[in-house]
């Protein structure tokens, strides 16, 4: 008869099985993160641009329009002014786009003419609601070029709004020329 060997794995050979499959597992693990990171900042950047895309449609939606614009860079906010194409009044409608530089989002007020001054009174105390919230993630909104206000005398129909935007340690920056195509009034 034949004796069989039943000697088994010894301690060594156990040890150094195990640092192997060390090895290999933290290699797998280390891939799989760095896809994962990468997979997240670019998760972040899509959001930043689809923000920045949405916010930057809805004020060209808006200043296309509009009859007549004024950009309040103390404050931080556009108003775009609406007329029914006659001599304008305070029952027409306007918008307020405002930047709250604090907490990093756009507010839409939708008001008229006469209702101006209690909202421009809300926004320069900070008062908001999320009823009133445009976009989130702003860094920067500034609006500039040739505006049409006839209390300062420019004129013209053509401004460059600039937003900048910032999420997850992602920064992105957008920019548009936009015009007002409708007849420009008077601002009451």
């Amino acid at each position: 008869m034949k004796k069989s060997n039943n000697r088994g794995i010894s301690l060594i050979e156990l040890i150094i099985g195990m640092a192997i499959s060390s090895i290999i597992i933290a290699a797998i693990i280390l891939f799989m993160s760095a896809g994962s990171r990468g997979y997240q900042a670019a998760q972040s950047e899509i959001s930043l641009q689809t923000e920045a895309q949405t916010i930057m449609n809805q004020i060209r939606e808006y200043v296309l329009e509009g009859n007549n614009i004024e950009y309040d860079s103390g404050n931080a906010a556009l108003t775009i002014y609406h007329s029914d194409g006659n001599a304008a009044t305070t029952t027409d409608a306007m918008e307020i786009i405002w930047f709250n530089g604090s907490d990093h989002n756009m507010y839409l007020y939708h008001t008229t003419a006469g209702g101006k001054t209690s909202v421009m009174a809300a926004v320069q105390s900070g008062t908001v609601t999320e009823d009133n919230l445009m976009g989130e993630y702003v860094e920067g909104f500034e609006v500039s070029g040739k505006l049409i206000d006839d209390r300062t005398g420019a004129s013209g129909t053509t401004l460059t709004v600039s937003l900048r935007m910032k999420y997850n340690g992602r920064e992105y920056k957008l920019a548009e020329d936009m015009k007002l195509r409708n007849r420009i009034v008077n601002i009451p």
